[in-house]
C-alpha cells in the first residue's frame, strides 16, 4: 500500500509555461534523433549486441525512461506512489530492452521484421498487465477518491513509458532510407516519413495542453511532463519502420 495514497496532492506552486513544455520536448526529440543518426551519419556498427551503433538508440530510449521517473510528475497524487512509480519503470525498462534485443539480429529486414513484430507482441503483453496490475493497485487503496482520474494516469504513464522502446527503431529508419533510394522506393519511404512527422507533432501537442491540470505536475516535476509525449512519440517510429521493412524485402 502506497504511502502517498494517504496523502493530498501537492499544490502547483507554478504552472510551467507553455514554452517550458515545449523547450524539454525539443531537448530530448534533438538528443534521441542525434544519436540515432549516429549509425547511418558516422557508419556506427550495428551488427553486435555492444556495437556503439547499437548502443546509442538504447542508451537514449533508458535515458528518457530514467529521466521521466527521476521527475515522476505525479508525485505526491493518491494512488501514484512508489508502486505505481516502480512498475512503470519496470514497464519502461522492459520494452528498451527487448528493442535492444531486436537491434542484435543477424540478418537486416528479413530477420528484423520477425523481431519486431514480436516487439510488438511484447508491447501488447505489457498492455494487458498494464491494466489489469494497475486496476488492482487501485482497488486495493483504502481511500478510493479520484479513482477514474487516478488510474488514468496510473495507464498513460504505463503506455508511456512502453512505448518509449520505440525510439531504438529510429537507426533503422534512417538506414532505411538509402536502401529505399538503391531500391526504387523513394516514395514509399516519404510516405512513411510523413506518417511518421505528422504523429510525432501531432502526440507532441498534446504535452502543453497537459499543463492545464494543477494537480498534475507536483513543484519541479513538469520535467516528466513534457517528457510523456516524447515517450509516446517511439509508437508512430516503431510503425513507420515496420512499414518499410515489408517492401524493402519484396
Amino acid at each position: 500500500m502506497d504511502e502517498t495514497s494517504k496523502s493530498n496532492p501537492k499544490p502547483l506552486m507554478r504552472k510551467p509555461s507553455f514554452w517550458s513544455i515545449v523547450g524539454v520536448q525539443a531537448v530530448a526529440y534533438v538528443v534521441l534523433v542525434i544519436v540515432s543518426l549516429l549509425p547511418a551519419v558516422a557508419g556506427l556498427s550495428m551488427d553486435r549486441a555492444f556495437d556503439a551503433g547499437t548502443l546509442c538508440p538504447v542508451i537514449g530510449g533508458t535515458l528518457l525512461v530514467l529521466v521521466f521517473h527521476w521527475c515522476w510528475p505525479f508525485d505526491g497524487l493518491p494512488g501514484l506512489g512508489w508502486f505505481s512509480r516502480l512498475f512503470s519503470l519496470a514497464v519502461g525498462l522492459t520494452s528498451v530492452l527487448f528493442g535492444w534485443r531486436v537491434l542484435t539480429v543477424a540478418d537486416r529486414y528479413v530477420t528484423y521484421r520477425s523481431a519486431s513484430v514480436l516487439w510488438a507482441c511484447l508491447f501488447g503483453v505489457l498492455m494487458t498487465v498494464l491494466v489489469i496490475v494497475g486496476f488492482g493497485r487501485q482497488m486495493l487503496r483504502r481511500d478510493r477518491s479520484h479513482l477514474i482520474v487516478t488510474l488514468s494516469r496510473c495507464i498513460i504513464s504505463g503506455v508511456s513509458s512502453a512505448a518509449a522502446g520505440g525510439w531504438c527503431f529510429l537507426p533503422l529508419l534512417f538506414l532505411e532510407g538509402r536502401d529505399a533510394i538503391d531500391g526504387g522506393l523513394v516514395l514509399e519511404y516519404t510516405a512513411a516519413c510523413v506518417f511518421v512527422v505528422v504523429l510525432v507533432v501531432a502526440i507532441g501537442a498534446i504535452g502543453p495542453r497537459w499543463r492545464g491540470d494543477m494537480d498534475l505536475t507536483a513543484p519541479r516535476r513538469w520535467v516528466g511532463l513534457g517528457l510523456m509525449p516524447v515517450m509516446l512519440a517511439g509508437i508512430p517510429i516503431f510503425m513507420g519502420t515496420l512499414a518499410m521493412m515489408f517492401p524493402l524485402n519484396w
